[in-house]
């Protein structure tokens, strides 16, 4: 986690807030910080309605393009529904060649829920309309989750703790792709440059929050439409730490956007 002592002649400009933390007497540098989970709960509580929409309708149409693309790639292969019959290695191969078209249209609506959580972050409203805000770059975000999905899975191979590095370093490569439009190798460039020093400790923030989304399996999967949400908007937060835009809110307190000179 990046950390730099505060220098104690340093004095704040007048208009800037706290940099980015309530209740922070020095202000934090750009970071991977875990009270971002706590503060991407109340943020969604602020606008609860519009998640649980937003969360219905994105989870119906994942799984009815994850589910369509499944059923006619079995089809095609295997000429039924399901996959049927003895070991085939080329028909399985195949078969995994082509389950990549479905998860990289399912990284456009990812794509597009990790911004929603970065607009609320930096308190701009919200509609159900952004669920489909990464369709205006569509290619490069396919072409981004392909990407990071290959670099990762290769990462597990070489004896998978580098593939717990890389995910975490490469997190934000959609959001750089939709915020910075950015093409995909400038993306994940970017993304692993910012976060190297601290991909641990973002894989592990993005651990703890995917625990917070697994709660929501745990009631009844109804859950899911208070936690999921969680987790796009603590991503977004820590992204605006490192790529700060408009104002932001975290709790009660407001950054400019622009951290001080230090």
């Amino acid at each position: 986690m990046s950390q730099i002592p505060p220098d104690p002649s340093w004095q704040q400009p007048p208009g800037y807030s706290n940099y980015p933390r309530a209740n922070d007497p020095f202000g934090r540098p750009p970071g991977v910080y875990f009270d971002a989970i706590g503060a991407a709960w109340k943020l969604v509580q602020s606008d609860l309605s519009t998640w649980i929409l937003t969360t219905l309708v994105g989870g119906f149409l994942i799984a009815l393009v994850a589910g369509g693309c499944n059923i006619g790639i079995n089809m095609l292969v295997y000429g039924s529904i399901l996959n049927t019959g003895p070991f085939d290695l080329m028909k399985y191969l195949t078969a995994a060649a082509l389950g990549i078209i479905p998860n990289m249209v399912v990284g456009i609506f990812s794509g597009s829920l990790l911004y929603m959580g970065l607009k609320q972050a930096r308190s701009e409203p919200l509609n159900i309309g952004d669920l489909f805000i990464g369709f205006q770059c569509a290619v490069p975000l396919m072409i981004a989750t392909l990407f990071v999905s290959l670099v990762t899975a290769l990462g597990f191979v070489c004896l998978i703790i580098p593939g717990f590095f890389l995910i975490g370093a490469l997190s934000f490569t959609p959001l750089l792709v939709i915020d910075r439009n950015m093409n995909p190798i400038e993306a994940m460039k970017a993304s692993f440059n910012t976060l190297r020093a601290d991909a641990w400790a973002m894989f592990a923030l993005l651990f703890v929050a995917g625990l917070v989304v697994a709660l929501g399996y745990c009631a009844c999967f109804i859950g899911i439409l208070f936690t999921l949400p969680v987790y796009f908007v603590t991503v977004g937060l820590t992204y605006n730490t490192y790529f700060p835009g408009a104002p932001v809110a975290y709790g009660n307190q407001y950054q400019i956007g622009v951290e001080p000179p230090r």
